[in-house]
């Protein structure tokens, strides 16, 4: 069993810390944040999570799916200072045809039924939230079409959170992207923790692409973590890495709101 005390023992650590001399040396600290998808209601999982940020002062952000979200999850929240809100999709329904990749805005055009969907969604979100939401969509299975380009805007979005290092918009057509780039769980093998290694070395990659500006300096590096599914090792690991990352100088949490600044 993947123990905090293993994890904490972790050689892997030893390229992070590299890293993060490396980003101290140039002055400018390493730029973290954290998106927790499918949240829709007070579970303890959420308060486990909750409970490792407070704990750490490491803000959350918290992606919430606004069609079947219950009551209960704006009073989870509201004891919860460092989480922020924002969008999920409407309802985490694919639309894709038969035999392509699960996604809700799959369709070509952007169909005004999704148009209204996203908006109706936003607005219930702003309205139970007030200023905790912050207008970023989260598409399900972070796959959207490219349809969405110039739509997105005109619903009111500032920012888009997807997986892997975000492309530079050379026309300024689309919103902000702000992508995660860490995902702590195996989905395509065990379903849970995806190992100690693996999450360091793809934290430690992306610092260093960034580092070295072989992907975009500007893009914060995201962990993407999901509350509702998470093993104990996944659990440990999020304990150490709040531990070990949450108060080091080197390093610079964000919230979602500083996210397009």
């Amino acid at each position: 069993m993947t123990t905090v005390a293993g994890l904490r023992a972790s050689k892997a650590w030893a390229g992070v810390d590299r890293e993060l001399d490396a980003w101290a040396a140039s002055g400018v600290p390493a730029s973290l944040w954290i998106r927790d998808d499918d949240a829709v209601a007070a579970t303890p999982a959420l308060s486990r999570l909750a409970a490792l940020s407070r704990e750490s002062a490491v803000p959350v952000c918290v992606a919430v799916i606004p069609n079947l979200l219950e009551p209960t999850l704006a009073s989870a929240l509201d004891l919860w200072p460092e989480a922020s809100v924002v969008q999920h999709g409407f309802a985490h329904v694919s639309h894709s045809a038969a035999g392509e990749k699960k996604a809700e805005f799959s369709e070509p055009g952007a169909p005004s039924a999704r148009r209204r969907e996203l908006t109706l969604g936003k607005n219930k979100l702003r309205e139970t939230f007030a200023s905790r939401f912050v207008p970023m969509l989260v598409p399900p299975w972070n796959r959207i079409n490219d349809d969405w380009r110039p739509v997105l805007p005109q619903l009111g979005y500032s920012m888009i959170s997807t997986f892997k290092p975000r492309q530079n918009d050379v026309d300024g057509s689309w919103v902000q992207a702000v992508n995660c780039h860490v995902d702590i769980v195996d989905w395509r093998g065990t379903r849970g923790f995806i190992g100690i290694e693996p999450a360091l070395e793809s934290l430690t990659a992306h610092l260093r692409n960034r580092r070295l500006k072989a992907v975009d300096e500007g893009e914060p590096t995201g962990i993407l973590t999901h509350h509702l599914v998470h093993d104990e090792a996944c659990w440990a690991f999020l304990e150490v890495l709040f531990h070990q990352l949450g108060e080091d100088s080197r390093v610079e949490w964000l919230p979602v709101s500083r996210l397009d600044s």
